[in-house]
């Protein structure tokens, strides 16, 4: 019986044993890697790794080209390794556990000797599996050491330690600031250090993490010394290299930009006057738009493109060394012109005055000028203007312009017209004064008579007695003055006047205030019948201008006699036809007034009336030659000789004349 117990006791601690070798096994570690980079091509090399403690551990080296080589124990806790053909790139030592048959079988005797004192305490058996398991299953803290020669080799007695060059490295001065830079991916972070040569001081130390570094300096110190080395390797004796430089980064040139801060143009001149050879490099905005070869001396001249907004320009002389040396500026492109408003358009102004007045808004301006005149803005950005003209058509431009050059402009054509001074008409002062005269005489004369009838009653009978008596006598051997007073008779004088000053006064109505005309055409029906005598005003238009509707009377060159039409369309306006409508400014014409809905205006052409010119339309609009058909088809003002006053049904031409020539 206790030998069954006994062996079922023995069976449940193996149990517990793999069950916690199994636990601990997934969290502990069971390899570790070491990478190591090397950047020369080495005839061998020596790998040496130092243990804090050593447990039988598999230690394998492994080349970039995937070669493996296994390290042997020299001593205790050292494990070596030497490779031949030792090639550039990233190498990696590979430490892993013993294999799992031997820490099953160490498992096994702990198992076999916990079994042998079974009659102890189980927990103590336990916990000393435990114990040698955990230890069995931990690698130890290690250092690697690569030692490489040009000479086939088993022990290396010259050395050269890891990543002692990294590739791409270029150390330069960029104004004042230490640069380092490289090209190199496989060596991890650089331990770099920056002391002040003079007095020993550290300026800098930093572990750099990409492939740049920059160190600030101050002006004051004249050399450093910098210490680079991979961090890998800055363990390893004489890994690090060490570099002396002379801080005097002041090349013999100048750098002159073009006076701009604000700009519309697409680029800025920059000058550059070498006195030694050197390299020139311009940057924008961080982007580098210039790079030339090594120049000789003398002066340069580059056009720099230059973006919208901010332009932050830095021109770079390079020496031989790659040191370089910054002038910056900055300018601003602005191609947005300034915003200018205008009251009203100021299109097609015709105007008599001596002046007109600009009114108007701007904004984001630095001047705004009138033609030659510089304006004056008030606070608000308002401004106004009054322009003198001068006869004829005036151009007016008006432009706000900007610091960077952009301009806003707005044109301004206007025609001052200064009214003709006519001559003088002497022939019809003369007429009318002496139809006045004449007009005056005769009203006299009638109030005379009126006012006393029996005077000049008796004077008539008095004259009749007086040259009765020559009634039958012989003139021929009288005087010239009794002829004179024969040959005069009675009241001469009342004759004239009462003959000539009716017909003076018809004369003068007729040629000055009143045109008379018979219709001979249908071409105005319903308005004109034919055979209707009109009457037109002829001093209509003498203080105003033809109104559209206007019935006028004309003469037509084109046909050499007169013509009453209605004024249509008015200088400036364009006229088309649509639908049997007249259509003014692309607006239908309103005609209800003197024609009926159902009468239609047919023509295919557009017509645009000329400045002091009209066109003209019959109301029979189916049965009237006029503006669109003839070939000027335009009406000039001084044509125009009067203003439809009225009509009778009367004329002498058909009441009389042809009753008389019917009879």
């Amino acid at each position: 019986m206790k030998k069954i117990v006994r062996l079922l006791a023995s069976v449940a601690v193996l149990f517990t044993c793999l069950f916690y070798g199994y636990f601990i096994s997934s969290y502990a570690e069971e390899e570790k890697i070491v990478q190591v980079p090397i950047n020369k091509n080495y005839t061998s090399a020596r790998f040496t790794l130092t243990f804090d403690y050593y447990d039988d551990y598999v230690v394998v080296i492994k080349s970039p080209s995937d070669k493996e080589y296994k390290g042997t124990l020299e001593s205790e806790n050292i494990v070596s390794c030497v490779v031949d053909d030792v090639e550039v790139g990233q190498w990696e030592v590979k430490i892993t556990l013993p294999s799992n048959d031997s820490s099953l079988e160490g498992t096994s005797n702990a198992i076999e000797g916990a079994s042998a004192s079974m009659e102890g305490s189980s927990e103590e058996t336990e916990e000393q599996t435990d114990n040698d398991i955990t230890g069995q299953r931990s690698i130890s803290p290690v250092k690697v050491k690569v030692e490489g020669s040009t000479e086939s080799l088993v022990s290396v007695d010259k050395g050269i330690t890891v990543a002692t060059d990294i590739a791409g490295l270029k150390m330069y001065f960029k104004d004042d600031n230490f640069v380092a830079e490289w090209t190199d991916t496989t060596c991890g972070n650089i331990n770099i250090e920056v002391i002040n040569a003079k007095n020993l001081q550290k300026i800098d130390s930093q572990t750099v993490q990409g492939n740049s570094y920059m160190c600030p300096l101050d002006t004051s110190i004249e050399e450093i010394m910098v210490t680079i080395v991979p961090s890998v390797s800055s363990s390893v004796e004489g890994a690090a290299n060490s570099y002396t430089y002379k801080f005097d980064n002041n090349p013999d040139a100048t750098v002159t930009y073009e006076e701009l801060t604000i700009t519309n143009h697409d680029s800025i001149l920059v000058t550059c006057a070498l006195n030694e050879k050197y390299h020139v490099q311009i940057e924008v905005n961080g982007k580098q738009v210039e790079k030339t070869d090594l120049l000789e001396t003398g002066s340069y001249e580059f056009e720099v493109p230059l973006e919208v907004g901010q332009n932050d320009i830095y021109t770079y002389i390079v020496d031989e060394d790659n040191n370089m040396r910054s002038t910056s500026y900055s300018v601003t492109k602005d191609v947005v012109g300034p915003s200018l408003e205008l009251v009203s358009s100021y299109e097609d102004i015709v105007t008599q005055d001596e002046y007109i007045t600009i009114e108007g808004a701007v904004n984001d301006f630095s001047k705004l000028m009138i033609n030659n005149a510089e304006i004056e803005v008030e606070g608000d950005n308002t401004f106004k203007y009054d322009y003198s003209l001068k006869e004829g058509v005036n151009q007016i431009a008006v432009i706000a312009s900007d610091e960077a050059g952009n301009e806003t402009e707005y044109d301004i054509a206007v025609e001052q017209i200064i009214p003709e001074e006519k001559p003088v008409p002497w022939l019809k002062i003369i007429i009318c004064a002496s139809l006045i005269g004449l007009l005056v005489i005769y009203t006299i004369e009638i109030i005379k008579r009126k006012n006393n009838p029996e005077k000049y009653e008796k004077k008539k009978e008095k004259a009749d007695e007086k040259y009765s008596a020559y009634d039958n006598v012989d003139i021929s051997g009288l005087s010239k003055k009794e002829k004179k007073d024969i040959l005069k008779g009675p009241d001469i004088i009342w004759d004239v006047l009462s003959f000539g000053v009716p017909l003076a006064a018809a004369f003068f109505v007729l040629s000055f205030v009143i045109m008379v005309s018979v219709v001979q055409s249908e071409s105005m029906d319903p308005v004109l019948k034919v055979g209707n005598t009109v009457f037109y005003n002829r001093l209509a238009y003498i203080n105003s201008e033809p109104q559209r509707g206007d019935v006028i009377a004309f003469y037509s060159q084109e046909y050499g006699a007169y013509f009453g039409k209605r004024i249509i369309g008015v200088p400036g306006d364009v006229i088309s036809f649509k639908d049997g409508y007249v259509v003014i400014n692309n607006q239908f014409c309103d005609e209800t007034a003197y024609i009926d809905t159902d009468v239609e205006t047919n023509c295919t052409k557009t017509f645009e009336v000329p400045e002091g010119c009209y066109f003209v339309l019959g109301d029979n609009r189916e049965n009237s030659n006029d503006s669109r058909y003839w070939q000027e088809p335009y009406i000039s003002a001084d044509m125009i000789k009067g203003k439809y006053m009225g009509q009778i049904d009367f004329s002498f031409q058909y009441d009389i004349l042809c009753q008389i020539m019917g009879n």
